[in-house]
């Protein structure tokens, strides 16, 4: 079994306050299947 990893009172500050993109091609594949060429439309959607 994995050891369990402790976080540090810094990163947890870090985790709350920090937006998380997502890194993964899925977003762009939907916006691109979609028909949008870019976020301005697509947030509406």
């Amino acid at each position: 079994m994995k050891e369990l990893i402790q976080l540090t009172g810094e990163a947890l500050r870090i985790h709350r306050e920090t937006l998380v993109i997502d890194g993964h091609n899925d977003l762009a594949d939907k916006i691109i299947d979609k028909g949008f060429s870019s976020l301005e439309n697509f947030r509406r959607y």
